[in-house]
């Protein structure tokens, strides 16, 4: 059965092709073995959690109509943007639409993670182009260059947090150099991952054609739990999407099927921003450089 999703619909419908759901994790709730979700251009604002699992002779799939036109982000656009001082601006969140996970509360921490604890895991986008966190608001309002960055012109795009007790909000002040966030897509992180059962062995599942980008994933060390943007909980398939834009774990590839897609590349990519954090730059920086430009190349 083939079941339909398109995030423009005029309203919910039943997953038909002349009543398309909105949402893939409608679709997700009621997938079968050997089932197809065609999925339509658009951005998908939501967490997919498949509930059931294919078999090895009737995989489930979930494929974009258009290759890479359906987007699959863990962010949410803000436009209550306020100016607060200079270039910076100030909103305001209600911690209610974090759930039970706050990327804003949520320090980058854990076994094997050497570097001072003082980064969070959200982040916040100008048209997607991720922002740098600054330890302060007179930080984020001085915009000085980042030393370590390999591109000093946008490491003066700063960002900052704090927690409103009283009011159970996350604050965020963020320096935007003069554009307005209320008129650029200006995003915050909200979702832990975009695509992953919640449950063991949901498996058997193809995903095809997406982009999946901004979750706000945690710090995947070798002897933790080690969730990304993408996973599975049991055999699955990705092929030929792309993933953009998380701090970390951008798939959980472990009995993944390789098939068409950069997921080797993203991994080796993926150690090095490791090492962009915990060593130090001016002996590794161009050893580091050297991988990247071979990895461009390919």
């Amino acid at each position: 059965m083939k079941i339909y999703v398109n995030v423009n619909a005029g309203h919910d419908g039943n997953g038909t092709e002349q009543m398309p759901f909105r949402h893939i994790n409608d679709a997700a709730k009621i997938a079968q073995p050997g089932d197809e979700v065609w999925v339509a251009p658009g951005v998908y604002r939501e967490y997919v959690d498949p509930v059931h699992a294919g078999r090895e002779d009737a995989r489930i799939t979930y494929r974009s109509v258009e290759p890479l036109g359906a987007v699959i982000t863990g962010a949410e656009r803000i436009q209550s943007w306020v100016p607060y001082k200079e270039n910076v601006w100030v909103c305001r969140v209600a911690n209610s639409l974090f759930g039970n996970y706050n990327p804003y509360t949520t320090m980058v921490y854990g076994d094997w993670y050497f570097a001072k604890a003082d980064k969070h895991t959200g982040c916040v986008y100008l048209n997607n182009r991720a922002l740098y966190e600054a330890g302060s608001v007179e930080e984020c309002i001085k915009a000085e260059v980042y030393e370590c960055s390999w591109v000093p012109e946008e490491s003066t795009y700063k960002w900052y947090t704090e927690q409103d007790q009283e009011k159970d909000e996350t604050v965020i002040y963020a320096n935007f150099h003069g554009a307005d966030p209320n008129e650029e897509n200006v995003e915050i992180n909200v979702r832990r991952e975009c695509f992953m059962p919640s449950k063991t062995g949901v498996g058997y599942i193809t995903v095809s054609g997406f982009v999946v980008t901004k979750a706000a994933t945690t710090w995947a060390p070798p002897a933790a739990y080690q969730d990304g943007m993408i996973g599975p909980q049991c055999k699955s398939c990705i092929h030929s999407i792309s993933l953009r834009t998380a701090k970390f774990l951008t798939a959980n590839v472990q009995e993944f099927l390789l098939e068409n897609i950069m997921i080797r590349k993203m991994i080796i990519i993926l150690l090095i921003n490791m090492l962009r954090v915990q060593l130090k730059w001016k002996e590794t920086r161009y050893a580091v450089d050297s991988i990247m430009a071979g990895l461009r190349k390919k």
